[in-house]
């Protein structure tokens, strides 16, 4: 009887073993299945991910005042929002229909180009926002006066699945100064008769430093030939042509019609000083054997303002037909006398001609 007793025991001891080390391995099994129990439970609401950033080409047509094909173009695309974050960017040859494709991610874009671009290579931070780009400048003493730099600004939206033609318009930053013809009529004066001689027709005062997309309020920067002589003008830029030009032979009662054109940046200033000098177009030449100087303020006093802000605009033409009635200034600083000048001005887009006379 002790035996079985015994027996008993043990064959409870074993099956409160087998009990315990059963519930163990339910209780483990347990703790590794919850963490796949909850995982399974959880699910994606529709919209909570953001979807893949989707991109599209956009055809952009460049219209040129002078003309747009073959010209190099940087293409900047920003978003159109607060913060005008840079989304593409990319350089290209304009073919002979003034087309390029550029890409973008979809939504409200601002297109910006430069056509003829000054430097090879942008620093990032000069172009990593629009705001950022607005503020690049333009040296004149870079241009090419056959190829000069324009620039141009639109906005439009990118769709996910077509863009429709973007039409940019590039305009050049320079302003061109056109003396059509000249002659001398100096009737009633003791010089009747007389010529002007190894003339010269120059500009002085003239701002070579402007942002490359503003389009107004522009004031004088790095100003050159602020001496106002033939010399400071053929000294102010490399390319001494946009600056100065001398006349064959001499100007009499006849009138001489050199269609010379002169190139500068734009000049608003509202005063007339040593720090904002106004940019003048200057004829000068000897009778009989002295110097004169005729200076004279495009587009303001006495020769203007003809048309929108005093002073030169951006992309502009000032056709002068001009009359010297007396000798001039013996200094490019002084002033001529009233009547010594008559002029008829007209200021017009570059792309357009004009039949009105200036005359000083």
């Amino acid at each position: 009887m002790e035996n079985i007793t015994n027996n008993t025991a043990a064959t409870d001891m074993g099956r409160l073993s087998l009990l315990h080390s059963s519930l163990f391995f339910t209780h483990t099994l347990l703790i590794f299945l919850m963490p796949a129990l909850i995982l399974s439970c959880t699910h994606t609401v529709p919209g909570d991910a953001e979807p893949p950033e989707r991109h599209t080409d956009i055809p952009i047509l460049f219209r040129a005042q002078d003309r747009s094909e073959g010209l190099v173009a940087d293409i900047f695309i920003y978003d159109d929002d607060r913060q005008g974050r840079l989304d593409t960017y990319q350089r290209c040859l304009i073919g002979e229909d003034g087309k390029v494709i550029a890409a973008s991610r979809v939504g409200n874009k601002i297109l910006a180009a430069i056509a003829n671009p000054q430097t090879d290579e942008y620093e990032w931070d000069k172009i990593s926002s629009f705001e950022a780009l607005t503020g690049i400048c333009a040296d004149m003493r870079l241009d090419d006066m056959d190829s000069p730099l324009m620039s141009g600004i639109t906005r439009f939206s990118a769709g996910p699945d077509n863009c429709p033609e973007q039409i940019l318009e590039i305009v050049p930053m320079m302003s061109e100064i056109c003396l059509r013809s000249l002659r001398c009529d100096f009737g009633s004066t003791p010089y009747d008769g007389a010529t002007m001689d190894n003339v010269y027709v120059y500009l002085a005062n003239v701002n070579t430093l402007a942002e490359v997309f503003r389009t107004e309020g522009f004031l004088p920067e790095a100003p050159v030939n602020i001496q106002g002589t033939p010399e400071g003008a053929m000294s102010g830029i490399p390319e001494h042509e946009m600056l100065c030009r001398q006349l064959e032979g001499p100007v009499g009662n006849a009138t001489v019609q050199p269609d010379l054109r002169l190139r500068c940046y734009p000049n608003e200033s509202k005063e007339d000083n040593a720090g904002s000098p106004f940019t003048r177009l200057i004829i000068s030449g000897e009778i009989m054997g002295r110097r004169y100087y005729y200076p004279i303020n495009i587009n303001r006093g006495e020769f203007g303002a003809l048309a929108g802000n005093g002073g030169v605009g951006r992309n502009c033409r000032y056709i002068f037909d001009i009359v010297l009635k007396r000798t001039g200034a013996t200094s490019p600083d002084d002033t001529v006398l009233s009547g010594t000048v008559e002029s008829v001005c007209n200021v017009v887009p570059w792309t357009e001609k004009d039949e009105t006379e200036i005359i000083f």
